[in-house]
């Protein structure tokens, strides 16, 4: 397997085959024909990237002159962002190819501390 495998760019490109708007496949995995050479430079298929924001909210109240309580909401992916996992790259797996999940939606965790 020295091919280079094809990259199909963009789902809804218009070319046909495995790269169309109803194709999952992030690369092309129909078998080439004999000598072939692919579209992809080497290491040239990667995942798509994580793009995520996190945030963090705290507040230290005085309860005694020697005891605080300290109040916090971590929010993580606050835009909500949709963040895939990787490509499938088992070969003999018939999901080869696609990206069939992805990280956790919106998440929010509170939380309280006390400090002496």
């Amino acid at each position: 397997y020295n091919d280079h495998a094809g990259i199909c760019g963009y789902l809804n490109n218009g070319s046909g085959g495995a790269c169309n708007a109803t194709a999952k496949a992030y690369i092309q995995t129909a078998k080439n024909q004999a000598n072939h050479y692919g579209n992809a430079p080497v290491g040239g298929v990667v995942g798509p990237g994580l793009a995520q924001l996190d945030s963090t909210l705290s507040k230290v109240f005085p309860i005694t002159e020697r005891v605080r309580l300290k109040a916090q909401v971590d929010m993580f992916n606050v835009l909500n962002r949709t963040n895939f996992n990787g490509l499938n790259l088992n070969a003999s797996n018939s999901n080869f190819g696609t990206i069939s999940s992805a990280f956790p939606p919106r998440q929010m965790q509170l939380g309280a501390r006390i400090l002496f």
